[in-house]
């Protein structure tokens, strides 16, 4: 299917940075991720397993002195799918999914000790 549709209806932007944005369903809270080529859609508990993710490998760049490589493979799930990033790509996909990650949390409810963030 050729769409450029999320498929939710009552959907908000959360966050956006220069190469993509993240997006939510008011109705089913389901996200979605759009970064350069990449399409993700994910449950908040898969966004925020993402972020710390993303946050490890932006972590382990930033603690190189002199980088051994330019760039981070993050892998996806057990199936071998994944996306090769660039330091400065890294960097921005962790500003973009903290940020959403923020909103997607003060959404779901302020005062939720449950959350999965």
């Amino acid at each position: 299917m050729l769409s450029d549709d999320f498929g939710h209806q009552h959907e908000e932007i959360l966050f956006e940075s220069p190469r993509g944005f993240v997006r939510c369903c008011r109705v089913c809270g389901a996200f979605e991720l759009r970064f350069g080529n990449a399409i993700i859609s994910m449950r908040l508990d898969e966004l925020c397993l993402l972020t710390d993710t993303v946050a490890r490998f932006e972590a382990d760049f930033a603690g190189e002195r002199p980088p051994s490589h330019d760039h981070a493979v993050v892998w996806l799930g057990r199936e071998g799918s994944g996306f090769r990033f660039r330091r400065e790509e890294i960097a921005e996909l962790h500003r973009l999914l903290a940020g959403a990650r923020l909103f997607a949390s003060m959404l779901d409810n302020p005062t939720d000790q449950d959350s999965p963030c």
